[in-house]
C-alpha cells in the first residue's frame, strides 16, 4: 500500500484511551509487544505499521537505563516512509498499571509527548533509503512493565506496544534478556601489555573493547540492519600464521558478524602478514589489523579466535551497550 500525503495538522486523539491492557485468554501474558519487521531499507528491524516506524525498540523486553534520576531511559530512532510529508505525534502510557511516558534528555522539563514537523526532518537514511526521515528521541519510564506509544500521523493512529525494563546504569551492561552466564557478562579487566598499553587476552592475541568491556553505539553506527563498532587485533611477535575469528550473542538470540557493507561476513580472517601499521607498535615485531564488528542488538557477545598454531584458540567477552 502506498500512500500520498500532504503536510497537513493532525489533532492527538486521547479520549478513546481505556485502562485495560491488550485482549487475551485468562492467564496469558497481557502484554504483546509489536513484533518487529525488516521494514526500512537497509536498516535496522522496526515496530509499527506505518508511515512512522521505531528502530531501536524491536528487543523484548526493551533495556531502559536509569542513570541518576527516577526515569529510565532508551534511545528510539523514529523513521518517517520516503511518501510521507505530514506532521508526527507521539504519546504513551503503561498498559493496565498506573504510568507514564515521558520524552527527552535529562530529568526535568522532560516532554508529555513527541512532535516532528517537516521542518525537523533528519536525512540520516539519505544513503541507505533515499527519501526516508528519521528523528532521533529518548523514550522515558519510571518502571518496568508494558507501554504502548501511539503514533499520529495524517493517516491515522498507529499503536506500538513494548515491555520495558528498567535497570539502574550500573547493572546495564548485561541483557535485558538475563544471561547464560550466570546473570552476568563474563569480560576481562583490561591490563597494561607494553607496548599497547591496556589490553584484554593473554597472549598470543590481544585486543581492547573500552572500558569494562563494553562497546557503546547509537543509531549512527548502523548498517544494513546491523550496529559496527571498530575492533583491533594484535599478535605478539614470533605468532604467525592467517587468524581465524568468529563469534555469536551469548545471553540470546543473536548473530555477531564481521566487516563492512549491508551484508557483513559471519567469520573474519586475519591474513598472515599484517595489513596495516601502527606506529610504536608494529616497529616492534608486533601484527595489528584493525576490524568492524557487527551486531544487531544490546547484549552479551562471545568471540573465539584461533590461529594455525596448536592450543592458540582465545575466547574474549564483551558487551555491546547502547548510548546513553
Amino acid at each position: 500500500m502506498r500512500f500520498v500525503r500532504a503536510g497537513v495538522v493532525v489533532v492527538l486523539l486521547v479520549a478513546g484511551w481505556t485502562a485495560a491492557p491488550p485482549g487475551g485468554a485468562a492467564g496469558a501474558d497481557p502484554c504483546r509487544p509489536t513484533v518487529a519487521r525488516d521494514v526500512v531499507p537497509n536498516a535496522l528491524p522496526a515496530v509499527g505499521a506505518g508511515p512512522v516506524y521505531a528502530l531501536l525498540l524491536a528487543e523484548d523486553p526493551a533495556l531502559f537505563v536509569r542513570r541518576g534520576d527516577d526515569w529510565g531511559s532508551h534511545k528510539v530512532l523514529w523513521a518517517g516512509d520516503a511518501s510521507y510529508a505530514g506532521i508526527v505525534r507521539i504519546i504513551g502510557r503503561r498498559i493496565g498499571e498506573p504510568g507514564l511516558v515521558r520524552f527527552g534528555s535529562g530529568s526535568e522539563h522532560l516532554a508529555r509527548r513527541l512532535h516532528f514537523s517537516p521542518d525537523s526532518y533528519g536525512h540520516g537514511f539519505e544513503t541507505s533509503a533515499p527519501g526516508w526521515h528519521d528523528w532521533p528521541s529518548s523514550v522515558r519510564v519510571r518502571t518496568s512493565g508494558c507501554y504502548e506509544l501511539r503514533v499520529q500521523t495524517s493517516e491515522g493512529v498507529d499503536r506500538i506496544v513494548f515491555r520495558a525494563e528498567v535497570r539502574p546504569q550500573a547493572t546495564a551492561g548485561t541483557s535485558a534478556a538475563g544471561t547464560s552466564t550466570g546473570g552476568k557478562c563474563p569480560v576481562e579487566d583490561a591490563h597494561a601489555v607494553a607496548p599497547l598499553g591496556p589490553v584484554v587476552g593473554s597472549g598470543p592475541l590481544y585486543t581492547s573493547f573500552g572500558p569494562r568491556g563494553r562497546l557503546e553505539y547509537g543509531p549512527g553506527d548502523a548498517e544494513g540492519g546491523w550496529y559496527r563498532r571498530k575492533v583491533a587485533w594484535l599478535a605478539e611477535p614470533g605468532s604467525t600464521g592467517t587468524v581465524q575469528v568468529r563469534g555469536r550473542r551469548v545471553d540470546g538470540r543473536g548473530e555477531l558478524r564481521f566487516g563492512e557493507g549491508p551484508a557483513p561476513a559471519a567469520s573474519l580472517e586475519l591474513p598472515a602478514e599484517s595489513n596495516s601499521f601502527l606506529p610504536g607498535v608494529s616497529d616492534q615485531g608486533w601484527r595489528f589489523w584493525p576490524s568492524l564488528v557487527r551486531f544487531r542488538a544490546p547484549g552479551c557477545y562471545r568471540i573465539e579466535v584461533r590461529t594455525g598454531e596448536p592450543g592458540t584458540a582465545q575466547v574474549f567477552f564483551f558487551r555491546a551497550v547502547p548510548q546513553p
